[in-house]
């Protein structure tokens, strides 16, 4: 497949880049929409995204918008030099009246639709605050003395207020709201301090920032790809081609997104950055490839025969380790498994088609070979020496690492928070901070409870286990407040009574309570209780926001809520509540997603190495910096969050692609140098620098995803980054180590090695054996050249091995008083030195009279192919049986005459 991809990709330049050429203008009509001026692809910064779109939780938190109203809002905080003075009730006012007219906006609470609640002539003053003809200390008590406006509507020290807006579950302009938020906040209160918190918040600073560390970190990718590759080849089509090759992989990459209808998130985002990473160093292997066949006849044809099965076989198994994160329960996850993949293909095919055809069209002659070589191959030398003579030092450390790494895995936590993923000075997460530390929490979760009798919470001792509940909840540290019926109850049972502290408390008949709230209800009392008084709400706001903390707390909660009468029910939930459930699929789904994506690749290196015991030796070498990179997770503290759970997925599909490259080139090597400790070196001086050139390429991509202002995927690129420098580490020094010990054959040896037609008809040591099986028996053993003239074999001479001729022919003869005495021919499927086989001495001499081929195989070679194959080596044995049976009967038949 590999030559007739190079002969038809080399012939036909032109048609290939003119397809791509196509494609690339496709791509542009799906990018931009030249009928609205403006580009489809687009952004969704929700933290639902990375949330899962089903579960208890899920349909918990439905419920309770879907009995209470929507629960997402805007807080807008503002800080004015005397809260309760005229100047500031007007102003918030103001700010109110003009929120309510915004279309988007459900409600709005604050001290312009907050009453006052206090008693006034026998009756209730439900004015609200901005309105009402009281002093500025009046307005400051009644605030401050009920427990509903205390700490939500009002700091303790009356000082500051919120204005909450609340958003229709139809609104889609999250970002727009905010911003007419801003420009009202400013334009009806100039000077006045104002902080701002809540979903819509987070999206909206999410939403700058993706932009602007897409904007920051691609542009940056794409200098230090120019840099490199300036430094490295030193030639301006060494530096123009791969660029305009990863330029199209990422256009064609994002149009592919906006056709799939799909949008990017704090997950997605890294795609585009990722892809390209892995892109160069699939541009890199192609081009180093032509810089080593530049000075022969066709080198791109050669190039592209040389690296097409490999790259497009480590194309697939990096994939394969992306689409194991397709069984996350994530959205987010999944899109980028897929995302991931697709474009890791898509960069492969156009490494291995318009590159080559931009380097057939504009010659090759000018590239230069990069930099440093002759250091490369003095380090190869040496690290081919070292591995192997401490090769055995070398694997026990592999296993003690493994061994530290796995005792510090039971120190992994699971742990996001999207707020403190900001910067410290970010000014999303300084107002979070701020207004969580004024008004008691900003971090919503909601309790919703039900009765089984009808009209329950209308029912005084309900309502007192309701407030005894709240009591017992308040004990909890990460607990602000919480806000409930019970509370509306008793503030207006007080207010009724003239504001005597002692009626502050649930009245004492079910009558007495519904007409309580008669005299006093507002539209807050919907946010409570239903109509039917069987479903009551408890809104409590956390003064946490990580999600661990948030998982302890809310099983605090569901502590306290099992312990609740059997006549009462309750479940907590929130986006909170989801974001911690998402944590800990991640976490449960972690292990199982890693152990898939090692499933596959086994699989493929099963088929690869045509061997499950290749396939699993050839694993091993990954495995180690997946389990360092879980250790490291232990011992550092960093926790297992949506993006650092795709690191080991990641790690493990790159990590592979030098694994194989070394394994391919190690038994090439091993074959022709009869030696695997000469293979080492010879491997690593082949290997060394194109696998020390994309690692850097791969480690220097995801540090630029390391300086992101968004620490979620800072920790991604750092962590990418040193894992994949650890398995760089593995890949020349245990990987030689391993593989010294071994001889692997790999699928594209197997198909590419020619043993002449029918070698099982021709070849009685190949009798009764597939054509596979006798190409893997010619690969565990040594397929040689031989030139006319050439002596294989030397009487007297010491010897174990023998040889079966697939080309030319051999003539053997043995010297007797000085005349050579000619005893045969050896033609097509002669064996040759079985006698030595067996009396390490030769009796004769070989020598070629044409040029051919022999395959050369020992003790040591039978018994790798008894491990390996036993069907085949069986088949072997019997074969050589009949051949010595019948050199034995050819004896005979000669001495009797």
């Amino acid at each position: 497949m590999g030559q007739y991809l190079a002969q038809w990709i080399d012939s036909r330049p032109v048609v290939v880049l003119v397809t791509w050429c196509l494609l690339g203008a496709l791509a542009t009509l799906a990018l931009y929409d030249w009928a609205e001026g403006q580009w489809r692809l687009s952004i969704n910064p929700s933290v639902q995204a990375l949330l899962p779109v089903s579960g208890q939780a899920r349909d918990n938190l439905d419920r309770v918008n879907r009995h209470f109203g929507e629960t997402e809002a805007i807080i807008v905080a503002l800080y004015p030099d005397e809260l309760f003075g005229a100047a500031s009730l007007q102003a918030i006012g103001q700010i109110t009246q003009a929120l309510q007219t915004l279309p988007g906006v459900a409600r709005v609470w604050s001290l312009d639709t907050a009453p006052v609640l206090a008693a006034r002539d026998d009756e209730l003053n439900m004015t609200p605050f901005t309105q009402a003809a009281l002093e500025p200390g009046a307005l400051k008590r009644a605030a401050l003395d009920n427990p509903l406006y205390r700490d939500s509507l009002v700091t303790r020290q009356g000082d500051a207020t919120t204005i909450v807006v609340y958003l229709s579950k139809a609104n889609e302009a999250g970002g727009l709201l905010l911003s007419q938020v801003r420009e009202i906040v400013a334009d009806k209160a100039p000077g006045m301090a104002a902080r701002y918190a809540g979903p819509p918040v987070l999206k909206a600073a999410t939403s700058d920032a993706l932009v602007r560390e897409l904007r920051r970190v691609i542009p940056a990718i794409f200098v230090f790809i120019a840099l490199f590759l300036a430094v490295g080849f030193r030639s301006v089509r060494g530096l123009v081609i791969p660029m305009a090759t990863l330029g199209l992989a990422l256009w064609l990459m994002l149009a592919f997104i906006v056709l799939t209808g799909r949008k990017l998130n704090l997950i997605t985002a890294m795609v585009p950055p990722v892809v390209i990473t892995i892109g160069l160093a699939y541009s890199l292997h192609m081009v180093n490839s032509i810089l080593r066949h530049a000075d022969h006849d066709r080198p791109v044809r050669n190039a592209i025969g040389e690296v097409a099965v490999p790259l497009l076989i480590t194309a697939m198994t990096t994939a394969a380790g992306f689409l194991a994160l397709a069984l996350s329960p994530l959205t987010a996850v999944r899109d980028f498994a897929w995302l991931a993949a697709v474009g890791i293909v898509l960069t492969a095919l156009l490494s291995l088609t318009l590159l080559p055809a931009l380097f057939s069209l504009s010659g090759c002659r000018a590239l230069k070979r990069p930099p440093g070589r002759r250091q490369f191959m003095r380090l190869a030398v040496r690290l081919g020496h070292f591995n192997a003579r401490y090769r055995q030092t070398i694997l026990a450390a592999g296993a003690i690492v493994c061994v530290i790494a796995l005792l510090g895995m039971p120190g992994i936590t699971a742990n996001t928070d999207y707020i403190r993923g900001f910067a410290a000075d970010a000014p999303v997460r300084v107002d979070h901070e701020t207004i969580n530390r004024d008004f008691s929490g900003a971090t919503p979760l909601s309790i919703m409870l039900e009765t089984s009798d009808s009209g329950g919470f209308a029912q005084p001792d309900k309502l007192r286990r309701l407030a005894d509940l709240q009591a017992r909840l308040a004990e909890h540290p990460d607990v602000g407040y919480s806000r409930s019926v019970a509370d509306m109850v008793k503030v207006l049972n007080r207010a009724l009574h003239d504001g005597e502290a002692a009626h502050y408390r649930i009245p004492d008949t079910e009558t007495a309570v519904r007409q309580t709230l008669l005299f006093g209800s507002t539209d807050a009392l919907s946010t409570f209780v239903d109509r039917g008084f069987g479903k009551a709400h408890i809104l409590l706001n956390a003064r946490v926001s990580d999600s661990a903390s948030i998982a302890s707390l809310v099983d605090a909660v569901e502590s306290e809520l099992a312990g609740l009468d059997p006549e009462m029910s309750g479940r907590v939930t929130g986006t909170p509540v989801l974001v911690s459930d998402a944590v800990d699929a991640i976490t449960g789904g972690q292990f199982l997603t890693v152990g898939v994506a090692l499933a596959v690749v086994f699989l493929l290196l099963w088929g690869l190495f045509t061997s499950a015991r290749s396939g699993a030796l050839a694993l091993v070498p990954n495995v180690i910096p997946v389990l360092v990179y879980f250790g490291v997770l232990g011992y550092s503290g960093i926790p297992l969050n949506p993006t650092t759970s795709l690191v080991a997925c990641i790690v493990l599909g790159i990590a592979v692609d030098d694994t194989l490259y070394y394994f391919a080139r190690f038994n090439q090597d091993a074959r022709r140098l009869a030696s695997e400790s000469r293979a080492t070196v010879s491997a690593l001086r082949s290997v060394l620098r194109p696998v020390t050139y994309s690692s850097a390429a791969l480690i220097a991509g995801f540090i630029a995803l390391s300086f992101s202002s968004l620490q979620n995927q800072a920790q991604f690129g750092a962590l990418a980054a040193f894992t994949l420098g650890i398995a760089w580490i593995i890949d020349v020094t245990f990987t030689p180590a391993l593989a010294a010990g071994v001889r692997i054959v790999t699928l594209w040896d197997v198909l590419r090695l020619d043993l002449g037609e029918r070698p099982q008809a021709s070849i009685p040591l190949f009798e009764d054996m597939s054509l596979r099986r006798a190409r893997l028996f010619a690969l565990i053993a040594n397929l040689e050249p031989v030139r006319a003239g050439e002596c294989v074999l030397r009487e007297g001479e010491q010897g174990s091995e023998m040889y079966v001729v697939i080309d030319g022919e051999l003539r053997v003869w043995v010297d007797r008083e000085g005349q050579a005495i000619e005893l045969a021919r050896l033609q097509r499927g002669a064996v040759l030195g079985e006698v030595g086989h067996f009396s390490s001495r030769r009796t004769a001499n070989v020598e070629a009279v044409t040029d051919g081929r022999l395959l050369r195989f020992g003790a040591r070679d039978l018994e790798r192919l008894r491990k390996r194959s036993p069907r085949t080596a069986a088949l072997a044995f019997r074969n050589l049986n009949r051949i010595q049976a019948q050199r034995l009967a050819q004896v005979t038949e000669r001495l009797r005459h």
